[in-house]
């Protein structure tokens, strides 16, 4: 796994990690966590790759093989690591479980904790129904932007964006999309990953799924059969993973996904990889031009 190969990483649940390769289009497993949580987070700096699962982060050193160097494991049981993004240096972990933002430095000391307001204020924090189900985080310089699943009390409703300033500071939060996990402004341009439960469950949005942008979905996929997290962009294509659908318990040994687009959003290819585990995050590794989505 040479570092010059243009790859993407793949985290899924069941604690695999996996790279294709752009140019062979080939699959290889490369990590197996020995816990078998579900993997989702990933973010690299130079040749450190950065992984996050349900209650750890590891840092790997990337050379002919991933090599561990650290693991952070939560104190507080299962926290949900979801998405990672490094700004200036630091990592900035949505927490789902607990709606809050963990911010590490590059050795995965935990320095600040910055709690994301749940939908009703005045109620505590409570998994299931009082929290905005915190899926990715994005910075353009100015603002963070995190992605809420959940912008109210009505599960399985409306999506929304909380905008805070650089000191984490709550500036607004609006409605965008549903079953939102991947919100990114990309060349002046909104992107967001939209999803439906509805094969499984009773939902309150619009049972479709696929790429928003711009308020409008230019690529959709048949929610009945799949459930996308997580998108990457390049200079000539967009890369979306997701799993079949399964209920929670049984998703280890859902078939994974990845669907490739243009970047005039025209699809070119989908591929399958059964039982593989649902492919929860991705990471463009070795590209000349690349924007992480998640």
């Amino acid at each position: 796994m040479m570092l010059n190969e243009k790859s993407i990483f793949l985290a899924a649940e069941g604690g695999a990690l996996y790279r294709y390769n752009l140019t062979t289009a080939t699959l290889t497993l490369v990590f197996k966590d020995e816990k078998n949580e579900t993997l989702m987070g990933l973010e690299k700096k130079d040749d450190i790759l950065y992984l996050g699962g349900k209650t750890r982060l590891f840092k790997f050193k990337m050379n002919n093989e991933l090599t561990m160097l650290k693991t952070f494991t939560s104190p507080k049981g299962h926290t949900s690591f979801h998405q990672i993004m490094i700004i200036d240096d630091y990592l900035y972990v949505t927490v789902t479980h607990r709606n809050e933002v963990w911010k590490f430095d590059l050795d995965l000391s935990l320095c600040k904790v910055f709690k994301i307001a749940p939908p009703n204020s005045s109620s505590p924090v409570q998994y299931g129904k009082n929290y905005n189900h915190l899926n990715n985080i994005f910075y353009d310089g100015d603002n963070f932007y995190v992605c809420l699943n959940w912008l109210t009390q009505k599960q399985y409703g409306p999506s929304g964006v909380a905008v805070l300033d650089s000191e984490m500071k709550e500036v607004r939060r609006f409605e965008h999309g549903w079953e939102t996990h991947n919100y990114l402004i990309f060349e002046d341009k909104e992107y967001v990953l939209c999803g439906s439960s509805g094969a499984i469950k009773k939902v309150n949005h619009p049972h479709k799924g696929g790429l928003m942008v711009d308020g409008k979905l230019v690529f959709e996929y048949d929610p009945n059969r799949v459930f996308c997290k997580d998108f990457s962009i390049d200079k000539d294509h967009i890369y979306i993973v997701g799993g079949s659908i399964k209920e929670r318990g049984q998703r280890d040994v859902s078939d994974g996904v990845l669907f490739i687009l243009d970047r005039n959003f025209e699809f070119e290819v989908e591929k399958v990889y059964p039982e593989s585990g649902g492919l929860c995050g991705c990471l463009l590794v070795g590209c000349d031009f690349s924007k992480v989505g998640g």
